[in-house]
């Protein structure tokens, strides 16, 4: 079985790739946009798994950014 981190961070490093090919003016501004819109949907009350991936996709990302 593959973890949820695993599975978080293919998601952002596929997240990266899909931004690095689209016609994007500042790539590490949309990037914190958008973990930072990851980060608030993850804090969704009920959210419970579905939440907790979406908060490790946030921080994959940000870990990426960094």
């Amino acid at each position: 079985m593959v973890s949820a981190r695993a599975v978080a961070e293919v998601l952002a490093i596929l997240v990266v790739d899909l931004i690095g090919v689209l016609p994007v003016s500042d790539r590490a501004a949309t990037l914190e946009r958008l973990a930072n819109r990851l980060d608030d949907q993850s804090r969704t009350p009920g959210g419970r798994e579905t939440a907790a991936l979406l908060s490790s996709v946030a921080e994959a990302l940000m870990r990426l950014e960094g």
